[in-house]
C-alpha cells in the first residue's frame, strides 16, 4: 500500500537544527506526490511520523509515549554510534526505540553495521542528498575575483611579477 500522508516529527530538546535535512525529506517525499507536514515534538497517530533530530536524547518516558500513540514511526538516526566514545552507550532505551521502529534510516555505512551487532535489523542506508530547494546563495549580477600571488623569495621580486602587469582581470 503506498503511502500517502508523512508527518516529519522535528525532535528538540534544546536548540533546533537539522532544518536543512528535514527540508530535503519534505522536498523527496513531495516529489513522489506524499502529503507531507511538520511538526516539533508531536507525532500523528494516523500517519506515518519520520523522526528526525535529537532522538537519541529523549527520555525514556518520551520513547514510552511515542510508542503509546502510535507504531507507525521511522527514525532517521543522525548520531554518531560507538560502543566506547560518544553518548550511544549511555542511552539503552534508544535502541529498543529503534527496533520498535518501521524502519531506521540512517546515514552512516558504519552505524548501519554497528546497529546490526546490536541486533537493529529494521535499519535501511539513507545517504543524505541534495535538493535544489536547498540552494539558498543568491547569484550575484557582477562576480568579484579574489587573488592572491605568493612567492619564495628571489633577488629581484620584480622578476617574478614581471607578467602580473600585464594581466587584465
Amino acid at each position: 500500500m503506498p503511502i500517502r500522508n508523512v508527518n516529519i516529527v522535528h525532535a528538540v530538546i534544546n536548540e533546533q537544527i537539522f532544518y536543512e535535512l528535514i527540508e530535503l525529506i519534505i522536498d523527496s517525499l513531495r516529489s513522489k506526490r506524499v502529503q507531507v507536514s511538520r511538526t516539533t515534538n508531536q507525532v500523528y497517530p494516523d500517519q506515518l511520523n519520520i523522526i528526525v533530530g535529537h532522538t537519541m536524547f529523549l527520555s525514556p518516558n518520551s520513547f514510552t509515549e511515542i510508542r503509546n500513540v502510535t507504531h507507525d514511526y521511522i527514525v532517521f538516526q543522525l548520531e554518531g554510534l560507538n560502543s566506547e566514545q560518544g553518548f550511544s552507550s549511555s542511552h539503552p532505551a534508544y535502541y529498543e526505540f529503534l527496533r520498535g521502529a518501521k524502519q531506521v534510516w540512517e546515514y552512516s555505512p558504519q552505524n548501519t553495521r554497528y546497529l546490526a551487532q546490536l541486533g537493529v535489523t529494521n535499519v535501511r542506508y539513507i545517504p543524505v542528498g541534495y535538493s535544489p530547494r536547498l540552494d539558498r546563495i543568491i547569484d550575484p549580477v557582477e562576480h568579484d575575483i579574489d587573488i592572491l600571488f605568493f612567492w619564495g623569495y628571489h633577488p629581484s621580486p620584480s622578476a617574478d611579477l614581471g607578467g602580473v602587469a600585464t594581466l587584465r582581470v
